[in-house]
């Protein structure tokens, strides 16, 4: 959390959840379908799932510290 505000949240073992916005989680999704989903519960948030076992590190990586600036960015 940074300021209150989600960054990533671990789900399991092997999946986390990352704060994006909608434009770039659609990108995510459609890059990186193997590393990145969207359970039906997170569809309305800006929110996406990566897959730590099995998803690609540097998108995973990328997908966190792009989550990070989003929250520290002035309003």
């Amino acid at each position: 959390m940074q300021g209150g505000r989600l960054i990533a949240r671990q789900l399991d073992g092997t999946r986390v959840v990352v704060r994006t916005p909608f434009d770039t989680r659609d990108v995510l999704l459609h890059q990186f379908p193997d590393t990145f989903s969207v359970p039906r519960r997170f569809e309305k948030h800006m929110m996406v799932v990566a897959d730590l076992a099995n998803g690609d590190e540097g998108a995973i990586a990328d997908a966190v510290t792009s989550a990070w600036r989003l929250q520290t960015e002035p309003d």
